[in-house]
């Protein structure tokens, strides 16, 4: 829980971190960020952040992005926190082979050591123990990335706007009693998260994530109003101890307020519980950490009543020694 307290902190040491590494790739006019799991949300984050400021951000979580991103024009983020990430050390050598201006972001690993090797800028991360966990170090990433464009000439006043994160975030109640009511409503449940954009791919990707691997459990995402067209229709057989979770945009248009209000009934008819999470009002910056600090604090509570340590991720663990151990057969052929 400390860790997730910690996130208005987190922002300012990933920035100081990331100070004056950018600027080797003043002249770019698109950025590309390459991770996976806990090191690729914030590249999410970054995506919407800079979007609103006309900069186009492209999130890759494979081990070669498209040509489409390749080139000198295009700054490449490299993004593991351990820095021993598969896919994301395969996109580093794909980026790096493509002429890409390239920086690496981890708390070291084979990551640092290949970009010492190659002459790759490199941000190194804090690690404040060594049973730290990527998902916890958003604000890191977050900080360091937004500091990375601003050196690089794409975000003017992007330490001013980490600031007020920062500040917006210590300025907000913790609402530890509405995450620890929300914990025990979803005990023994599958939580469907539902957001509108441009919440999807951020807000409610990352509330998923949290229930992942810390709650340890199943949790799926959707978008309003598309799930509406699909997966609305599936609960006419709702096979599973599914509970939906909303989170609700200070900002709806009218039409959208009507369709999220007519999804909870429609959820509550057929017998799946539905809650409802207001989201802060502010920025969409601001929106999408209060929503990351929120379900960190829900899905911590729910491993806790379930008698886990929501730090491991021994499944994973167990994945990664069974991969490595498989030995590379042939390429499929399309």
């Amino acid at each position: 829980m400390a860790a997730a307290l910690g996130l208005p902190d987190h922002l300012g040491i990933g920035a100081a971190a990331a100070q004056g590494v950018g600027r080797f790739a003043r002249g770019v006019h698109e950025v590309l960020v390459c991770g996976m799991g806990g090191s690729a949300l914030p590249g999410d984050f970054l995506e919407l952040f800079a979007a609103q400021r006309h900069v186009r951000v492209t999130v890759s979580r494979d081990y070669a992005p498209s040509d489409a991103h390749l080139g000198p024009h295009v700054l490449a983020i490299c993004s593991s926190y351990s820095g021993e990430t598969e896919e994301t050390l395969a996109a580093f050598d794909c980026v790096h082979a493509a002429g890409c201006r390239v920086v690496t972001v981890s708390a070291g690993g084979q990551l640092a050591t290949r970009s010492a090797e190659r002459g790759v800028a490199h941000v190194r991360l804090e690690r404040p123990s060594p049973t730290f966990q990527p998902r916890a170090a958003t604000g890191y990433f977050y900080g360091a990335f937004v500091t990375l464009l601003e050196d690089a000439g794409l975000l003017d006043g992007a330490s001013a706007a980490l600031s007020g994160l920062a500040a917006g975030l210590r300025s907000l109640p913790v609402l530890d009693a509405e995450a620890q009511d929300l914990a025990r409503a979803l005990a023994g449940r599958i939580p469907l998260i539902y957001a509108t954009a441009p919440f999807v791919q951020t807000a409610a990707r990352v509330a998923k994530i949290k229930l992942n691997e810390n709650a340890k459990i199943p949790a799926f995402f959707n978008a309003l109003p598309e799930l509406n067209h699909n997966e609305l229709v599936g609960f006419t057989q709702p096979i599973g101890p599914f509970s939906a979770v909303l989170l609700r945009d200070p900002d709806l248009t009218p039409h959208m307020v009507r369709r999220f209000e007519a999804t909870v009934e429609t959820l509550r008819d057929v017998g799946v519980p539905a809650h409802i999470v207001p989201m802060v009002d502010g920025t969409a910056d601001l929106k999408l950490f209060a929503a990351l600090r929120f379900f960190d604090a829900v899905s911590i509570y729910l491993a806790i009543n379930a008698g886990l340590d929501p730090t491991p991720v021994t499944l994973i663990e167990a994945f990664k020694r069974r991969l490595a151990a498989q030995p590379l057969g042939p390429a499929l052929k399309p």
